[in-house]
């Protein structure tokens, strides 16, 4: 029986906000935030920029399906002790970091290894990886990537004949179907959190994995979804810190320490649950704010970009280790 983990994504993370200690969300600077939006010459992406077209592999729509998929499922932990450390792929002369040198990564692959096969993934080594990602230093977690592209290979051709493009089909044009199937049969994608007794599902990889197919087909195709609207945004790293930083969300005394002095906050616990439940329900209440004139995702995209301006990175983001962000 399938679980219908994304319908409970909001209501579950509100009551956490309601019960948070540790972070808590302000309507004034929400609603400083929304006007800023409202006057701002900048557009809300509807889908795609050059950039995500640039670094991502887009070509044959089934290889296509496949890329997303696995860069979905790698997509966590790429953050270091210092940015010096930080791993980094060269693309065309231009070294990238983060998750665009995954995604410049596999799309280099696609040309020198058998990355769209769900056998290889069933089979890849440490040092297949280690040859992929190629570049400045290697990212965090190698093994552990490793460990998910043997699980998640497995899977795909046990109960969908090794093609995610059955998984996409299976959900009939839904990404919250989508987001389910995902979760449901993908242990590594089964992004949820207890909070004091609640079950609270976020689901960062498996959202953003339909939010991605819907941008590279461009609403068309295998990215056909009706209800892409109903995507909660990625909680993440970025999201929380640029909410802070406008004073949308603040922190605790003791949380605020934690951050600022760069130590890691467990996965799981109090704190790092209410930061990501609390960010997604500040941004919810953005886009009502908004009258709904935006998503939630592409309100994502909008905070995504503009974290890394130099104004909302003066205080670092939170630091957690975990394969879900």
């Amino acid at each position: 029986m399938i679980q219908h983990y994304q319908q409970a994504i909001l209501p579950q993370t509100l009551k956490v906000a309601q019960k948070a200690k540790h972070v808590q969300i302000h309507e004034d600077a929400m609603l400083k935030l929304a006007n800023k939006i409202r006057e701002s010459n900048e557009s809300i992406n509807t889908g795609w920029t050059e950039l995500d077209f640039n670094y991502h592999y887009t070509g044959d729509a089934e290889k296509t399906a496949q890329i997303l998929f696995l860069s979905s499922a790698l997509n966590f932990s790429f953050w270091d002790g210092k940015a010096e450390e930080l791993w980094a792929v060269n693309y065309q002369g231009e070294w990238v970091k983060g998750y665009w040198a995954l995604t410049t990564a596999l799309k280099k692959a696609v040309e020198t290894h058998d990355i769209c096969n769900a056998a290889f993934w069933t089979k890849i080594t440490q040092d297949d990886l280690a040859q992929i990602f190629a570049g400045q230093n290697t990212p965090p977690l190698l093994e552990k990537r490793v460990e998910v592209c043997h699980n998640i290979g497995r899977t795909l051709l046990e109960e969908f004949d090794g093609q995610f493009s059955n998984v996409i089909k299976q959900a009939n044009q839904s990404a919250v179907t989508l987001t389910n199937l995902v979760a449901n049969h993908f242990e590594d994608f089964r992004d949820i959190a207890s909070y004091q007794g609640i079950e609270t599902p976020i689901l960062k990889r498996a959202q953003i994995l339909a939010a991605d197919l819907w941008g590279a087909f461009k609403g068309e195709d295998l990215g056909t979804f009706h209800d892409i609207h109903k995507l909660t945004i990625f909680a993440d790293y970025k999201l929380p810190q640029f909410l802070n930083a406008l004073g949308v969300m603040t922190y605790s005394p003791e949380l605020e320490e934690k951050i600022n002095n760069y130590i890691v906050i467990e996965h799981g616990s109090d704190m790092e649950v209410e930061l990501r439940a609390c960010t997604i329900q500040a941004v919810h209440q953005l886009k009502v704010m908004l009258n709904n004139q935006f998503s939630d995702i592409q309100l994502d995209w909008w905070i995504w970009n503009n974290s890394f301006n130099a104004e909302y990175e003066q205080k670092p983001h939170h630091l957690t280790r975990s394969i879900f962000y």
